[in-house]
Protein backbone atom coordinates (compact mmCIF):
# COMPACT_ATOMS: atom_id res chain seq x y z
CA UNK A 1 0.00 0.00 0.00
CA UNK A 2 1.74 2.96 -1.04
CA UNK A 3 2.08 6.27 1.54
CA UNK A 4 -0.96 8.53 0.32
CA UNK A 5 -2.99 5.57 0.57
CA UNK A 6 -2.29 4.96 4.06
CA UNK A 7 -2.61 8.41 5.12
CA UNK A 8 -5.90 8.66 3.22
CA UNK A 9 -7.31 5.48 5.23
CA UNK A 10 -5.85 6.61 8.61
CA UNK A 11 -7.58 10.09 7.90
CA UNK A 12 -10.70 8.22 6.82
CA UNK A 13 -11.11 5.96 10.07
CA UNK A 14 -9.85 8.76 12.47
CA UNK A 15 -12.70 10.93 10.98
CA UNK A 16 -15.06 8.12 11.46
CA UNK A 17 -14.79 7.84 15.09
CA UNK A 18 -14.32 11.76 15.69
CA UNK A 19 -16.82 13.21 13.97
CA UNK A 20 -19.73 11.30 15.84
CA UNK A 21 -17.70 12.18 19.74
CA UNK A 22 -18.29 15.94 18.22
CA UNK A 23 -21.58 15.71 17.44
CA UNK A 24 -22.38 13.96 19.99
CA UNK A 25 -25.35 15.36 22.61
CA UNK A 26 -24.12 16.62 26.12
CA UNK A 27 -23.80 12.44 28.39
CA UNK A 28 -26.80 11.30 30.33
CA UNK A 29 -27.42 11.60 33.63
CA UNK A 30 -28.28 14.34 36.27
CA UNK A 31 -26.58 17.94 36.33
CA UNK A 32 -26.48 18.53 39.62
CA UNK A 33 -26.88 22.37 40.24
CA UNK A 34 -25.49 24.44 42.70
CA UNK A 35 -24.82 28.17 43.58
CA UNK A 36 -21.71 29.82 44.42
CA UNK A 37 -21.35 33.22 46.37
CA UNK A 38 -18.91 35.15 47.76
CA UNK A 39 -20.17 35.16 51.48
CA UNK A 40 -18.77 36.73 55.01
CA UNK A 41 -18.50 33.90 57.43
CA UNK A 42 -18.76 30.96 54.94
CA UNK A 43 -17.08 27.72 55.53
CA UNK A 44 -12.81 28.11 54.67
CA UNK A 45 -13.50 31.86 54.99
CA UNK A 46 -10.32 34.19 55.01
CA UNK A 47 -10.08 37.18 57.40
CA UNK A 48 -9.48 40.20 55.91
CA UNK A 49 -10.00 43.61 57.70
CA UNK A 50 -13.62 44.02 56.73
CA UNK A 51 -13.93 40.97 57.80
CA UNK A 52 -14.04 36.80 57.03
CA UNK A 53 -14.94 35.89 53.03
CA UNK A 54 -15.59 32.64 51.44
CA UNK A 55 -17.61 30.67 48.99
CA UNK A 56 -20.78 29.51 49.93
CA UNK A 57 -22.15 26.41 48.13
CA UNK A 58 -25.54 26.13 48.35
CA UNK A 59 -27.57 22.97 46.17
CA UNK A 60 -29.88 24.23 44.48
CA UNK A 61 -32.61 21.45 43.08
CA UNK A 62 -34.57 23.41 40.98
CA UNK A 63 -32.01 24.41 38.73
CA UNK A 64 -31.07 20.58 38.41
CA UNK A 65 -31.76 18.74 35.45
CA UNK A 66 -31.22 14.96 34.26
CA UNK A 67 -30.39 14.68 30.27
CA UNK A 68 -32.15 11.03 29.57
CA UNK A 69 -31.07 10.63 26.11
CA UNK A 70 -30.17 12.93 23.24
CA UNK A 71 -33.77 14.20 23.18
CA UNK A 72 -35.31 13.76 27.00
CA UNK A 73 -34.31 15.16 30.26
CA UNK A 74 -36.13 15.08 33.61
CA UNK A 75 -36.36 17.72 36.40
CA UNK A 76 -36.07 17.53 39.91
CA UNK A 77 -39.19 16.58 40.42
CA UNK A 78 -39.72 13.80 37.82
CA UNK A 79 -41.33 15.89 35.42
CA UNK A 80 -39.86 15.59 31.88
CA UNK A 81 -39.51 17.29 28.64
CA UNK A 82 -37.16 17.22 25.20
CA UNK A 83 -34.38 19.78 24.57
CA UNK A 84 -32.18 20.80 22.30
CA UNK A 85 -28.48 21.26 22.53
CA UNK A 86 -26.66 23.33 19.70
CA UNK A 87 -23.14 21.78 19.50
CA UNK A 88 -21.36 25.06 18.28
CA UNK A 89 -22.10 27.70 20.64
CA UNK A 90 -22.60 24.98 23.61
CA UNK A 91 -26.33 26.05 24.18
CA UNK A 92 -28.65 23.53 26.02
CA UNK A 93 -32.28 24.71 25.53
CA UNK A 94 -35.01 23.46 27.69
CA UNK A 95 -37.87 23.04 24.62
CA UNK A 96 -41.10 22.04 26.56
CA UNK A 97 -42.26 20.96 29.99
CA UNK A 98 -41.28 21.89 33.25
CA UNK A 99 -38.35 23.78 32.64
CA UNK A 100 -39.61 25.33 29.04
CA UNK A 101 -37.37 28.63 27.88
CA UNK A 102 -34.83 27.45 30.26
CA UNK A 103 -31.03 27.92 29.03
CA UNK A 104 -27.88 26.33 30.06
CA UNK A 105 -24.17 27.17 28.35
CA UNK A 106 -21.93 24.50 28.55
CA UNK A 107 -18.56 25.82 30.13
CA UNK A 108 -16.63 22.34 30.51
CA UNK A 109 -16.58 18.94 29.83
CA UNK A 110 -19.31 18.22 31.39
CA UNK A 111 -20.65 21.01 32.96
CA UNK A 112 -23.12 23.94 32.49
CA UNK A 113 -23.36 26.94 34.00
CA UNK A 114 -27.54 28.17 34.15
CA UNK A 115 -28.27 31.49 32.06
CA UNK A 116 -30.97 34.07 32.97
CA UNK A 117 -33.37 36.15 30.63
CA UNK A 118 -30.53 38.19 28.80
CA UNK A 119 -28.70 35.08 27.76
CA UNK A 120 -26.16 36.17 30.88
CA UNK A 121 -24.52 33.48 32.80
CA UNK A 122 -25.59 33.13 36.51
CA UNK A 123 -23.73 31.90 39.42
CA UNK A 124 -25.33 28.78 39.31
CA UNK A 125 -23.31 25.60 37.98
CA UNK A 126 -24.87 22.53 36.73
CA UNK A 127 -21.52 19.84 37.00
CA UNK A 128 -22.32 16.05 35.44
CA UNK A 129 -22.51 13.75 38.52
CA UNK A 130 -22.16 10.39 36.85
CA UNK A 131 -23.78 8.52 40.09
CA UNK A 132 -27.12 9.67 39.82
CA UNK A 133 -29.51 8.53 37.58
CA UNK A 134 -31.94 10.79 35.53
CA UNK A 135 -34.89 7.95 35.78
CA UNK A 136 -33.97 6.95 39.38
CA UNK A 137 -35.09 9.02 42.52
CA UNK A 138 -34.72 11.03 44.68
CA UNK A 139 -30.91 12.61 43.44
Amino acid sequence: MNSLRLRSVIAFTVAAFVEPAIAAPPPAGVYACYEARYTQGAPGCVQSSIGCFGIAITPSPVMMFGLIDGANYSDYDGHRGHYKFDQGSGLLTMTDGALRGVHYKKVADWSFRKLDDKNQETSFTCPLDKKKNPLVRPW
